[in-house]
């Protein structure tokens, strides 16, 4: 079932969303400040204790100034990585 806290999925979902943070170089707190939340929230998100919509993950991703293409071929990386697979790449242009 893909929507469990330890699908690899939702694994890769949560390590996605954590290694943009990280790449930002901001600290659970100063996000939580930039998307008006605490910083628990930051950590339940990250640790698979609370589930997130799509507006929260568009709010998230516009604090770590990174769009929506962005996100999605590094949590494709990550489920592949969790798969054993090559990592992700964009289509070639035709």
């Amino acid at each position: 079932m893909a929507n469990q806290p330890w699908d690899p999925k939702h694994q890769a979902f949560q390590e996605a969303l954590k290694e943009l943070r990280n790449l930002r170089g901001l600290k659970q707190k100063e996000l939580g400040e930039k998307i008006g939340k605490h910083q628990s929230y930051i950590s339940k998100y990250e640790n698979g204790e609370r589930k997130l919509s799509y507006l929260e993950v568009l709010d998230i991703l516009e604090a770590c100034q990174n769009s929506v293409a962005e996100f999605h071929a590094l949590y494709m990386t990550k489920v592949a990585e969790t798969k054993g697979q090559y990592a992700y790449r964009k289509p070639a242009k035709k």
